[in-house]
């Protein structure tokens, strides 16, 4: 038995509880192309696996729909989504790519009490795992696969929650945030959800700057580029470009410009990754929506990600290097280049792929750019890596465990100059989050265990998401109540290092505004020494394989600290 949940946070002898942590972890079971394992072991409480793995398909089988909860299953986003159709079949399938473990469920009950609870895989990656189960399918499953796991949670899951999807409009999430985050105040209508900009000091920075006349290059799944709070000049549309091919895999037609940056349409988000980065980088203070870290900097869509959520690194080069051309202040990249997790010295093919990503992320740097990356979400440490289960991942099928050591890095958070973002919630170390010594500073960037179930967005991070996203992801999170309408506008709770990284972009913008003709090095330099140092945290789990080293002013958790806006502006 090859299980790959390891760990459950304790849960209650509470029956409907149970099954619907059962009810998981079956769905998991028959998803074999998410979890490489013949059966799925769950521990909950002092029960043992053997005895879960037996009870639960029993439960699951028999129980009537009406008992069960809706079930929600989500991970950080990272970098964008896929969807995939089964022809036979009405329901839409979405097939999800993420660097992550970290995973939460979220139960309501047909009565609508919530119940949420995280969870750890430690066996292969989960696979594309997303908001709402009704949605989700998994990379590679075959045909049959796919529809037995549509018709199951057709059958077994939507009964349960029908009718139950809200939409929140942009006054009613106002007065959820402004008592759930008291304090947090803004000039837009969503500015009280924004725990994450207070946490930076970014409200005080705009004071003195706001990234006026500096350009941002988003390398991510594309940006929608009619989002009300990126109008006004928030896109530099005349200078976005799709470095999707006609031979990347997974590319959706509408998104290939074969480096044809003529082709504008190519890089509109298909999914709205691209879109929560740009907005929480510089989102427009005009009363709607949020605001971001550099109101008034100006975005560069550069699209590297397939709708799939494959970045694939001969894209992710090309948007380096003409970001280098364009002479960018700041690029943001919130992936990791494919195949590989880590790619490593010894091998020939790997060390081809990182030597083209290190020359164009040099070219770039070269030419003055700034570039912030994340870090993962893997909850490794990646000063000590062990284990890569997920490399390649492309073709489908091909990833083989292996060991791998510091002569392996994870392009681009390992490339040399680049500012590498640790993700924290509203209190510590995100769960999902790397660390090690390669992160410069931490950011935002959500986690729902930190904060209580009864605060709206559970401390995520809130920002837009794109109009044209036909992944289903926004109907998915509007099902979890994470869905919020602005001014015309989307805008959706995630967490992930993914949205770490950009509140480190945004305040690489603010300094650039203020100080245009700093060198790259320096610029990175200051974000480095104006942070805030985060001690390592107290009681940490000595279970958990990433232990915090480090004292006063440098931690492997952390970096230099938590970035500060209005520090790095003074």
């Amino acid at each position: 038995m090859a299980p790959c949940l390891r760990q459950y946070l304790a849960l209650r002898s509470d029956h409907f509880l149970l099954t619907a942590v059962v009810c998981v972890a079956t769905l998991l079971a028959l998803f074999k192309s998410c979890v490489v394992a013949d059966t799925v072991a769950v521990s909950v409480s002092t029960v043992p696996d053997a005895a879960v793995a037996a009870t639960m398909m029993l439960m699951v089988a028999f129980a009537p729909p009406a008992r069960l909860p809706r079930l929600t299953v989500t991970v950080p986003l990272l970098p964008t989504s896929g969807a995939v159709t089964v022809p036979s079949l009405k329901a839409k399938t979405a097939v999800r790519r993420r660097l992550t473990r970290h995973i939460e469920a979220t139960m309501i009950w047909p009565s609508g009490r919530r119940e949420e609870r995280s969870l750890v895989c430690a066996g292969k990656l989960m696979s594309q795992w997303e908001e709402a189960m009704s949605n989700t399918c998994m990379r590679g499953a075959t045909p049959l696969m796919v529809a037995l796991a549509a018709l199951t949670l057709s059958g077994m899951i939507q009964p349960a929650y029908a009718g139950t999807e809200v939409l929140i409009d942009g006054a009613t999430a106002n007065a959820r945030c402004t008592a759930g985050y008291p304090g947090t105040t803004g000039p837009d209508q969503l500015s009280p959800c924004q725990w994450d900009m207070d946490a930076i000091g970014a409200g005080p920075a705009h004071l003195k700057a706001t990234g006026a006349g500096v350009k941002i290059g988003v390398i991510d799944g594309g940006v929608d580029l009619t989002h009300p709070d990126l109008a006004a000049g928030g896109i530099d549309v005349a200078k976005s470009c799709s470095f999707i091919y006609s031979t990347t895999p997974t590319a959706d037609p509408q998104e290939i410009a074969n480096g044809d940056c003529t082709n504008k349409a190519a890089v509109q988000d298909l999914q709205g990754h691209g879109t929560h980065v740009a907005t929480t980088i510089a989102a427009r203070a005009n009363g709607l929506g949020i605001v971001g870290v550099a109101p008034q900097a100006t975005i560069v869509a550069l699209k590297a990600c397939t709708i799939a959520g494959y970045c694939f690194a001969d894209s992710v080069a090309a948007a380096l290097r003409y970001a280098g051309d364009q002479g960018l202040d700041v690029v943001n990249l919130s992936l990791f280049a494919d195949p590989y997790l880590y790619y490593c010295a010894d091998e020939a093919g790997q060390r081809a792929i990182l030597k083209e990503l290190q020359d164009a992320a040099r070219y770039a740097q070269q030419r003055g750019v700034v570039i912030v990356a994340a870090a993962g979400n893997e909850a490794q440490d990646l000063g000590h890596p062990t284990i890569d289960e997920i490399s390649p991942d492309w073709p489908p099928g091909s990833a083989i465990v292996r060991q791998v050591r510091n002569n392996c890095r994870v392009a681009p958070a390992e490339l040399p100059g680049v500012v590498t973002v640790a993700a924290t919630g509203v209190s510590t170390l995100a769960s999902y989050s790397n660390v090690g010594t390669p992160v410069d500073v931490a950011a935002p960037g959500g986690d729902a265990p930190q904060t209580a179930s009864t605060v709206f967005g559970r401390g995520r991070i809130l920002a837009g998401w794109s109009s044209t996203d036909a992944t289903g992801t926004w109907e998915a999170l509007i099902g979890a109540n994470r869905a919020v309408v602005s001014g015309g506008g989307r805008y959706v709770w995630i967490s992930g290092t993914s949205m770490a990284s950009p509140h480190v972009a945004g305040v690489a913008a603010l300094i650039r505004g203020v100080h245009p003709a700093m060198p790259q090095g320096a610029v990175a330099a200051l974000i480095r020494s104006s942070a805030d140092p985060l001690s390592c945290p107290a009681n940490w789990p000595a279970t958990d394989p990433r232990q915090c080293t480090g004292g006063a002013g440098h931690t492997s958790f952390f970096g230099a600290g938590m970035v500060d806006a209005e520090a790095a502006i003074e």
